[in-house]
Parts: structure tokens; sequence; C-alpha cells
């Protein structure tokens, strides 16, 4: 089955340019423990990303995990400035998705369903 990016209604503002991942009837997300100490607000997606299942256990539980190659934005410091020039400083990033179903499984954890896609 392979994995596809969904997109939602544009009416909806709080998703608008971001995408959900499917794969088969299971929808996936993207999980603090999974970045290695980087935020998961500087995680984009490309439009052509290509993802790869990979087995991985999770609370004593198997789960099939996604792999892809997303893109990393280089971290600004705002200095509590309100605005800033538009950083588009990034490099590739490998990101492991797990089912939703299977999130808050390894502690307390930042998680996002929906996240930011880059169109090539």
């Amino acid at each position: 089955m392979p994995a596809t990016l969904l997109t939602a209604n544009p009416l909806i503002e709080e998703t608008r340019n971001q995408v959900a991942i499917k794969r088969g009837p299971v929808v996936y997300c993207l999980e603090s423990p999974d970045l290695k100490d980087q935020s998961l607000s500087n995680i984009l997606i490309p439009s052509d990303i290509h993802f790869r299942p990979r087995p991985m256990q999770i609370a004593n539980g198997r789960i099939m995990a996604l792999e892809g190659e997303a893109r990393l934005l280089h971290p600004t410091n705002w200095n509590k400035g309100l605005y800033q020039p538009l950083n588009n400083d990034s490099r590739p990033h490998t990101i492991t998705l797990i089912p939703y179903y299977a999130w808050a499984n390894r502690g307390q954890s930042d998680m996002s369903v929906w996240l930011p896609i880059g169109r090539n």
C-alpha cells in the first residue's frame, strides 16, 4: 500500500498548506521522540516525498512506521521579535511517522498529524 498525502478543504484555515499522511485506512503522525531534539515546527514535507514502510516496536506492540526524506528548516532565533525575513534555509532530514493510534506511548511528547507542505 502506498502512503498518500491528504489535503483539507482550503476553507479550513487551520490546515491550509498542510498535509496529513495516510497508508491504507491508517492516518500517521510525527511525534517528537522521533525527531532527535529537533522541533516539530521546523519540519517541511516535500510534495514529492516517498515513504518506506518500516516495522517498529512501541510499548510492547509491533507497528508499521513510515520513513521518508523531509526538509528541516534551520531554526531561527526570534529574540522576542514579532516579524523577521522568511527562512528558506533547509536541509534533508529523515523522518519517521507512526500510526496516530500509537502516539503518546513513549512518554509525554509533541505530536502533529497536519504538517506543512513544500511544493516544488
